[in-house]
């Protein structure tokens, strides 16, 4: 946890939640494969979206590509792998 002083002196404590979401083709495979890799559960589940926790903390958010709720997550002119979804 990160901490700054304010104008008057005074210690305050900054608290971020990172909610990290990565697009995917496959909801279902790559959730299987983060959750061995990073050791976490299902806390969703889908074909669309999920999401995985570990000791009840979201930890990561997985995207269908070509979901229409969101289109700006993913677009089909833009090369795999480009960052802009992490």
């Amino acid at each position: 946890m990160s901490s700054y002083t304010d104008t008057l002196g005074y210690n305050k404590r900054l608290k971020m939640k990172i909610e990290p979401l990565i697009v995917v083709k496959d909801v279902q495979v790559s959730s299987r494969f983060y959750q061995s890799l990073l050791n976490c559960q299902s806390s969703h589940g889908g074909d669309e979206y999920e999401m995985l926790t570990s000791d009840g903390q979201l930890i990561l958010q997985l995207h269908r590509q070509e979901t229409h709720e969101h289109p700006g997550l993913w677009n089909r002119e833009i090369p795999n792998g480009n960052g802009t979804a992490l």
